[in-house]
């Protein structure tokens, strides 16, 4: 997204006060899907960078 308009606004959303990386979300996907992960089984993963805490 390159409109700063939505993005800066976005970004103080998050704990981080920033916007996630497509790399970020994918290293949470890449973890699901090893047998690190094998005993999570029905739960809702935040990969929002806590902007979905309050």
């Amino acid at each position: 997204m390159q409109m700063p308009e939505i993005r800066e606004p976005m970004s103080q959303l998050s704990v981080f006060k920033r916007l996630g990386e497509p790399e970020e979300i994918a290293n949470v996907v890449a973890f699901l899907a090893t047998d690190q992960a094998r005993w999570i089984t029905g739960a809702s993963i935040d990969a929002s960078g806590g902007s979905l805490l309050g």
